[in-house]
């Protein structure tokens, strides 16, 4: 029997937090609210994971409530946190480029449904992002934009109070995130994107990852990864490759003497999840595809059908 989905996208308890304290030193009633939507009034005691529906959604009620840079000041409050609270994940004392490897591989300790990872695009290297709920959904935009504005103020912890970047791009459609824009000047904003990501600046020679032997990580590392990121668009060989310092031949060769392939572990890591979505959770079979990596039905379907002779109708109804 499929299991209840609304507590499988998980937002660590934090988030709600931010909200709150806000909400408190702006003297804005919060309680009623949060009760409405199912949310405790007192996380100092409840459990770590939140569902991340129930907490959009009190976010975008409180929005009307609250002064226009609502979400701006609720990123720069977490970013602070992360700087002088949770050394857990940032530590202050360490160097930009740590820091910028520990956010992507402590990603699992802020949300349970958000993966960030480190990627090369048009010559930069960028902090990137993507969830798995979808960017429409009510309330994400400000979620969105308080991860943007929190990274953004980790990152001048180093670079400077003035720093901005370049570039963001986010996933947020124009017209509901568009409004923020002018707190950033100078920074070039698009939306409707598959991704969201910060251009990071030349600080030259950037690894994301310790350049390690890469055979010493062995093929279940690479395994474990492929479970956390095969779903996303940026997870190729050369992308790979990157995090161990290595080249693509030397992880072609890597896998070969392995006797598997680069593809075949994305395609076991993509229907291992797919797997799990349609049998164990009742989410809408275009859902399970966007978070297995398919903006296209379709396209999930072929997939479904060469990785099980099923599609995903079929492969659901026969679990």
């Amino acid at each position: 029997m499929a299991m209840n989905t609304r507590a499988l996208h998980l937002t660590s308890s934090n988030t709600m937090g931010f909200y709150i304290h806000y909400f408190e030193r702006h003297r804005i009633p919060w309680r009623e609210e949060a009760e409405l939507q199912g949310l405790p009034t007192d996380i100092s005691s409840y459990e770590k994971w939140l569902p991340i529906e129930n907490t959009c959604l009190f976010i975008q009620s409180m929005r009307s409530k609250c002064p226009r840079l609502m979400s701006i000041e609720v990123g720069k409050d977490a970013a602070k946190w992360l700087l002088h609270q949770d050394r857990e994940i940032v530590d202050k004392d360490a160097s930009f480029q740590q820091t910028m490897a520990a956010i992507m591989t402590n990603s699992a300790k802020m949300s349970r449904q958000l993966t960030y990872w480190l990627e090369m695009v048009d010559g930069y290297w960028c902090l990137c992002s993507r969830g798995n709920l979808r960017p429409g959904f009510p309330g994400y935009a400000e979620i969105e934009w308080h991860r943007i504005a929190g990274l953004i103020g980790v990152c001048q912890h180093w670079l400077g109070r003035d720093w901005l970047p370049k570039r963001v791009q986010m996933t947020t459609a124009r017209h509901l995130g568009a409004h923020y824009d002018s707190e950033y000047p100078g920074t070039w904003f698009e939306y409707d994107c598959t991704f969201a990501l910060i251009e990071l600046p030349d600080i030259g020679g950037f690894q994301p990852l310790a350049s390690d032997n890469f055979k010493s990580h062995g093929l279940q590392e690479v395994l474990l990864l492929a479970d956390t990121y095969a779903h996303l668009p940026s997870f190729t060989i050369d992308w790979l490759a990157s995090l161990f310092g290595t080249t693509r031949k030397t992880l072609y060769r890597f896998f070969k003497q392995h006797g598997i392939s680069f593809t075949q572990i994305k395609d076991e890591a993509r229907f291992k999840k797919a797997s799990y979505l349609l049998q164990q959770t009742d989410y809408a079979i275009s859902d399970i595809a966007y978070r297995v990596g398919y903006n296209d039905t379709s396209n999930f379907n072929r997939a479904m059908k060469t990785w099980s002779g099923k599609s995903a109708a079929q492969f659901r109804k026969s679990g």
